[in-house]
């Protein structure tokens, strides 16, 4: 007696990052959201996000902007957080992206 198996479809490519809203056939995309970014147009695309606050847009009311990644980071859709971090390429200080990250 043989079991049967099941054949899983592998994706061509893997993309961690991406800002396209279209999905690319035999890719694994993962959709880079930023906190003001909708899922409500997307969910039907059964795209996989990240959420994040790039250092490039930190702003006096940072707190709010975690508070909203927090509450994206919440959707089944979203597996990871990012673009987030330290970046000494930007204007930011460094000393002020200490503070937020």
């Amino acid at each position: 007696m043989t079991t049967p198996t099941t054949v899983i479809a592998k994706p061509l490519f893997i993309d961690i990052h991406t800002h396209h809203k279209i999905p690319e056939a035999g890719a694994f995309q993962l959709r880079n959201l930023f906190p003001e970014d909708s899922l409500e147009n997307d969910i039907k695309n059964k795209f996989s996000y990240s959420v994040g606050l790039h250092p490039w847009f930190i702003q006096d009311n940072w707190e709010d902007t975690i508070g909203t990644v927090i509450l994206k980071a919440g959707n089944e859709n979203v597996i990871a957080i990012g673009e987030t971090g330290l970046d000494r390429s930007i204007e930011c200080s460094w000393d002020r992206q200490v503070e937020v990250f």
